[in-house]
């Protein structure tokens, strides 16, 4: 018996034993082809950074052993995923591996024939344009179920490889979610999306997708729970068929062209969906809220607007409660004033809002302080441009979900709540533009340490930046306080807002060393201090300190609004420091800006030439330099901007020739060159030739000639008209008193009395 017993524990421990050495031969990696293929795109993964850094390894974990071979363990590398019992590759998320900014970047396709078992693939981001060798690649992937191409640059109207990789999606009968937004895909691509019955995720986001929706390819996918299909150029109705969708959770067409209606029934025969984002198209007619009621799973509901389109969201007077409780609102762009009140009654029934933007409604009213209060989870609140009113009350708990509060545009007025930063710690953006506020600006916003954007331009705030906001709000990046009554110092010993992307303090009384304290400025990109009391010289190094950055910037450049946005701030920056009272020289330095778009120096002191570097500004489309006391000659070196639109140089003490009127020069006017009363040539009128005026550039230096020139006299025409002055004069006075006899009497007294008073005057001087 003990026998027994102390087999069956031996066989139980051997079986064990198997099992372990087993489940231990299987994690030690992928097999040797898959590992082989993985190093390999490791390799032409790096062979796309090796202008940074000497390359820039993206998979360090893909390493050689010592030895000379593979590590054994690749089935540990990141980005790899195994299964467990065949040791093969089921899972590989490729994102970002490559240099996605190379220009012709293909995928050699021919490394992923070995992965027999792959189920998710990621490539997204990478900057491919297509695949070489072996175009019809995805065919082999049998088990793949996911597969996401986002952020590529696939064309599937191409007449290369890239039409074989979409073909080749008509076998892969197993994939649910398909991700190929961010691409060039057009509508040749659809066709063989029909065939992928299984899907339940599908995104052609961001495409050059045209004409009405494909329903033929998407109507048939009964599975599908995810649809977007937003940034197209989509258009049309939206077709009876989407209502067969019955699974659908969430539908994304914004950012399209469709119009015509909504149809109610659309949302009624989606029990299941959570999110109706159907934003910025060209909708019609008239669109009842209450349609939603019954859709309880519903968490996301956008239908804004780019404005001036006939379509009009009703909210019903009659009170009606919803099933749903809403992650996010957004309804901007419509004319909701007459709907205040039922807005007001329906957002006050939700307690899970995350994201609300009633931007653009021209709602009135006071601050709706209960909707933060309903909602402790709030992160996002847009109420801009709306024509709300009061002051702006604030809660008496701690809001640390809350991430950006934008009421720019209104009517609010008053002073700011003292402990605003304290209620709000965790604020990341804050727009209190365009209102009536007054006041200083609270010293608790220093609390605010993860700020990175205040905007409180075009109010009434007055006073000093609080010393606790210049230390605290150190991650700050985008500060505006323009048209504003602030003064005294901005740049003390304390300050710390050295992350500045964007810095405008125009059109107020700030003063001191200013310009000093920009050098601790190392990421600043727009820079506008005009219109203030600004008394120094332009410090040398401004030009080294301002970088890139991606954010929407609207920027001042004569008198002429721009707007950047999105990558395009790469390459922009803009330097505004007009209307102070700055003196010297303009420093040369400023010239290495060669990626600036916007320089305005007028309304100075500035002294000195132009420098000559301004030629390499080769972006710069606006330079004004007027209402200064620059001189010597205009560059000719500056024709060779061929971007710049607006120049002037008007009301300087400038000589010598207008620059050749070619290029972009010969689309100015006179108005660019006028006050200089020494320049000469095109476009200025009635100016004598640069040949009779002189060569020479200062124009205090004469030559021998023109002195003796200027100061020579015709002695017959003085010595003529001297003459005939006398005797007008003579005959002028004789005929006088011949004919006055009261003034002709007075005169012989005054000749009588001059008379005597020499004789007097000679007889006491000889005695």
């Amino acid at each position: 018996m003990k026998w027994s017993l102390l087999m069956m524990k031996s066989l139980w421990i051997s079986l064990i034993l198997l099992f372990q050495l087993h489940n231990y031969l299987n994690c030690l990696g992928c097999l040797e082809e898959e590992r082989i293929a993985l190093l390999e795109f490791k390799k032409a993964s790096y062979n796309t950074w090796q202008s940074i850094d000497d390359g820039y390894d993206k998979l360090p974990s893909w390493q050689i052993d010592d030895e000379g071979g593979s590590d054994v363990d690749c089935c540990s590398w990141e980005r790899v995923y195994c299964n467990t019992t065949t040791g093969r590759v089921i899972q590989l998320s490729l994102d970002y591996s490559y240099d996605r900014f190379v220009d012709d970047c293909y995928l050699n396709v021919s490394l992923f024939s070995t992965f027999k078992e792959l189920q998710h693939l990621n490539l997204s981001y990478n900057g491919f344009r297509g695949w070489i060798k072996n175009e019809e690649f995805l065919s082999n992937f049998h088990n793949l179920k996911s597969l996401d191409l986002s952020g590529n640059l696939v064309n599937a109207s191409s007449q290369t490889n890239q039409v074989g990789s979409t073909r080749s999606l008509v076998g892969l009968g197993k994939l649910e979610a398909l991700d190929l937004s961010t691409n060039q895909v057009d509508n040749h691509v659809l066709p063989f999306l029909g065939t992928l019955t299984s899907l339940t995720t599908l995104s052609l986001s961001a495409n050059y997708l045209e004409g009405s929706l494909p329903m033929k390819a998407l109507c048939g996918m009964k599975r599908l729970q995810e649809l977007y299909l937003s940034l197209n150029n989509l258009e049309g109705i939206l077709p009876p068929c989407l209502e067969n969708l019955t699974s659908l959770k969430i539908l994304d067409l914004s950012y399209n062209q469709l119009n015509g209606n909504i149809p109610s029934s659309l949302i009624t025969s989606l029990p299941f969906l959570s999110h109706f984002i159907l934003g910025y198209n060209d909708f019609e007619g008239t669109f009842s809220f209450k349609t939603f009621a019954n859709n309880s799973n519903l968490e996301v509901i956008d239908l804004s607007s780019a404005g001036g389109n006939e379509f009009e969201i009703e909210f019903e007077d009659s009170p009606w409660v919803p099933l749903f409780q809403l992650k996010e609102l957004s309804l901007s762009n419509y004319n909701l004033n007459k709907k205040t009140d039922a807005i007001t009654r329906f957002l006050s029934s939700q307690y899970n809002l995350r994201k609300v933007d009633l931007s653009h409604c021209n709602l009135d009213g006071t601050f709706p302080i209960w909707l933060l209060e309903n909602n402790t989870m709030l992160s996002d609140l847009n109420l801009r441009n709306n024509s709300m009113r009061g002051h702006f009350l604030l809660p008496y708990h701690v809001y640390n979900a809350t991430r950006n509060i934008d009421i720019s545009g209104n009517c609010f007025s008053g002073m700011l709540q003292k402990n605003i930063g304290n209620i709000f710690p965790s604020l990341r953006g804050l727009n209190l533009s365009k209102n009536n506020f007054e006041g200083g600006i609270p010293s608790s916003i220093g609390y605010m340490s993860s700020l990175l954007s205040l905007s409180l331009s075009d109010n009434n705030f007055e006073g000093e930046i609080p010393k606790h906001m210049a230390i605290g709000c150190n991650r700050l990046s985008v500060l505006e306080l323009s048209r504003n009554r602030f003064q005294g110092q901005v740049f003390r010993p304390h300050f710390n807002l050295t992350r500045l992307n964007i810095l405008r303090l125009d059109d107020n009384s700030f003063s001191g060393n200013l310009l000093i304290g920009l050098s601790k400025c190392s990421w600043l990109q727009i820079l506008d201090i005009s219109n203030n009391n600004l008394t120094e010289m332009i410090p040398s190094w401004i030009g080294a300190i301002l970088v890139s950055a991606a954010e929407e910037i609207e920027f001042m450049t004569k008198s002429r609004s721009s707007s950047y946005r999105g990558d395009i701030l790469n390459f922009m920056f803009g330097i505004d420091l007009s209307v102070n009272n700055l003196i010297g020289d303009i420093p040369h330095e400023i010239g290495d800006l060669s990626e600036i778009h916007a320089l305005n120096l007028s309304h100075n002191q500035l002294t000195g030439s132009i420098p000559k570097t301004f030629s390499n500004l080769k972006q710069i489309e606006s330079l004004d330099l007027s209402y200064n006391n620059l001189t010597g000659e205009i560059p000719s070196e500056l024709t060779t901007l061929n971007f710049l639109e607006v120049f002037t140089v008007a009301h300087n003490n400038l000589s010598g020739s207008t620059p050749e009127m070619k290029g972009q020069f010969a689309t100015f006017s006179s108005t660019s060159y006028e006050g200089n009363p020494f320049l000469c040539g095109q476009p200025l009128p009635e100016v004598p030739s640069c040949t009779i005026i002189g060569a020479s550039t200062n124009p205090l230096a004469t030559t021998s000639n023109d002195v003796e020139n200027k100061y020579d006299i015709d002695i017959s025409a003085f010595v003529g008209s001297f003459v005939a002055s006398y005797v007008v004069f003579l005959l002028g006075l004789v005929t006088i008193l011949y004919i006055n006899t009261y003034w002709r009497r007075m005169w012989f007294q005054f000749i009588e009395a001059c008379i005597n008073s020499s004789h007097d005057f000679l007889f006491d001087s000889y005695n």
